[in-house]
């Protein structure tokens, strides 16, 4: 993404540079914007797939995984991490309360009663290892398995 330029998104945007410069001061605020969307976007798909509850949660969670990375979601959000721009790094940080929102809303799908924070940080840490799986294109019956047997661990 270093590569990447505002007149290279206003041609794949199909807008004239200018607009892009009218709503953006640079190309850094435009990447941010990007960052905070992305992130935004993944902790809500997140948190719609363990409303579900019990093990149809853990299945949507699954589902939704697989298609972030199928889709590129997942990617964006790896190359946007890769960035040496401090602007964008600091739209990438998740605001305070995602990660105890992502932690209570795994206690409530499986039932249990734990710091949300805490496991908001260790389903974070997870899920998005089992990302950097799928990504290298190893989508396999024993990765979903090992995805279910986490959850699991979860219950002990």
């Amino acid at each position: 993404m270093d590569d990447w330029s505002i007149a290279a998104a206003a041609k794949e945007a199909g807008c004239a540079k200018g607009l892009v410069h009218y709503y953006f001061r640079s190309r850094s605020d435009l990447l941010a914007e990007m960052a905070r969307t992305v992130v935004s976007d993944r902790h809500d798909r997140k948190l719609r797939s363990l409303k579900a509850g019990g093990t149809a949660a853990i299945d949507a969670l699954w589902i939704a995984l697989r298609a972030e990375v199928r889709e590129g979601a997942y990617g964006a959000w790896l190359g946007l991490c890769a960035m040496n721009d401090a602007t964008v790094r600091t739209a990438l940080r998740p605001p305070d309360s995602a990660q105890r929102e992502l932690g209570g809303a795994a206690a409530s799908a499986l039932g249990i009663e734990v710091d949300p924070v805490e496991l908001g940080a260790i389903v974070e840490a997870a899920l998005t290892g089992f990302q950097m799986i799928l990504l290298q294109d190893i989508d396999s019956p024993a990765l979903e398995e090992a995805h279910h047997r986490f959850w699991l661990s979860l219950l002990d």
